[in-house]
């Protein structure tokens, strides 16, 4: 019995620091991340009986194997139609089952949707579970868009935990459509969440452009430009994250933006902001291998004497010009167009140079001074974010450090309770 008690302590003792390492153990290593589930309309904004399509998509973390969800909605504005399978579940090339759910346009749900991949598959990849064709009613107002009994279920038949993430719909008259369009100059797209307002003068600005492309993480975006006289034709980049709604904005400028100290070098073609999403999202957190799109009239380029590889589109970044590399893509009778990458957005010009200057290669990269002041202003003003990991990774570390000198005190006070013994 002797022997039992003066073991006791010892054997607490192991108890506690068992304890305290599964405690530890578990708390620096995080729980896994959710699945994202979003749903949202091919459109921010609709006109009255006009219709378009809600998408749901689902982003997993981990394997899945089956969902079950219902899209929730105003039905005095907008009614659901057709249902059609996305192609998440692998479509005829995965054995697998898909319900369209029941359309309740009184209520304004669509519930009992759901699908599973049989036979052992599992879905490990993002995309779209289900797409609804709606159409808005004769009335004008906001509408909601929800999930409601959403489950993810993995090949246990447990469920994954998820985070949702909505967008709704904008009904507006026709008549409220053309009026905007003709005040603002912006073409279709020209609504819709991730816009980003600009300090720029209302006087200054020529052509106003915008369009907006829902953004899903892993993916090449790329926006079109059409008017006759915006010289910016594309801006591309590979979404890092899902972002929702983003909105472009191109500016074409009469002159100079008035956000800008100096001219920049060499002949102006044309001065333009150029702005994507609201501010902070033009981060390298969330997106890589930027470039625009632009093209200059050969006809400019003959009156000024001036050649395909002399043209520059420069970006204005920490108070002065920084010149873009810069190369021909493709031409045609009047136009000749180039691309440029870019770090950032800003206003910007495309210039020629100088011909005084030195000729420079289209293929040079930029200068790394002048790369290293615009990525300082990328990562200092519009990716105030981008420290964020950083301080994760400390405090994971302290984390860390503090655990092993919990470990160590009560390895040290076991080892002093077995030396008494």
């Amino acid at each position: 019995m002797r022997t039992y008690k003066n073991k006791l302590p010892v054997i607490a003792t192991c108890f506690l620091i068992a304890i305290t390492f599964l405690i530890l153990t578990y708390s620096a290593f995080p729980v896994s991340a959710q699945a994202v589930v979003s749903i949202y309309p091919s459109s921010p904004t609709v006109q009255t009986n006009q219709s378009f399509t809600v998408y749901v998509n689902i982003e997993p973390e981990s394997p899945f194997v089956g969902a079950q969800t219902n899209i929730d909605f105003d039905s005095s504005l907008i009614t659901a139609g057709a249902v059609t399978e996305g192609e998440l579940f692998g479509g005829e090339q995965t054995l697998h089952i898909f319900n369209n759910g029941t359309i309740d346009n009184q209520s304004g749900t669509v519930s009992g949707l759901y699908a599973a991949v049989l036979g052992g598959n599992q879905v490990s990849d993002s995309g779209t579970f289900v797409e609804v064709e709606f159409i808005s009613q004769d009335k004008t107002g906001y509408s909601d868009l929800g999930l409601s009994d959403l489950i993810l279920s993995n090949s246990e038949g447990q469920a994954i935990p998820v985070s949702i993430e909505t967008e709704g719909i904008t009904v507006i008259s026709a008549e409220n459509e053309d009026t905007q369009e003709e005040s603002s100059g912006a073409s279709s797209g020209g609504g819709g969440g991730g816009g980003s307002d600009t300090s720029e003068d209302v006087e200054n600005i020529d052509l106003k452009e915008v369009k907006s492309i829902y953004v899903l993480s892993d993916t090449n975006i790329s926006y079109q430009f059409n008017e006759k006289n915006n010289p910016v034709t594309s801006i591309s980049y590979h979404s890092l994250k899902t972002a929702g709604q983003i909105t472009a904005t191109i500016e074409v400028l009469k002159d100079i933006s008035s956000t800008v100290t100096e001219m920049p070098a060499g002949k102006v073609y044309r001065h333009i902001n150029i702005w994507v999403g609201k501010h902070g999202y033009a981060t390298e957190e969330n997106m890589g291998e930027i470039s625009i799109g632009f093209s200059v009239p050969k006809e400019w380029m003959s009156d000024n004497e001036i050649k395909a590889e002399d043209i520059r589109l420069n970006r204005f970044s920490n108070g002065k010009w920084n010149d873009l590399q810069t190369s021909v893509v493709d031409e045609n009778s009047d136009q000749v167009f180039f691309k440029s990458m870019t770090p950032g957005f800003s206003p910007f010009a495309i210039t020629a140079l100088e011909k005084s200057g030195s000729s420079v290669s289209t293929d040079e990269n930029i200068p790394l001074d002048e790369l290293s002041d615009t990525d300082e202003e990328v990562k200092g003003v519009e990716l105030s974010e981008e420290t964020e990991p950083e301080k994760e990774t400390e405090t994971s570390g302290q984390q860390l450090a503090q655990n092993s000198l919990l470990l160590l005190i009560a390895s040290m006070f076991l080892l002093m309770i077995i030396r008494k013994e």
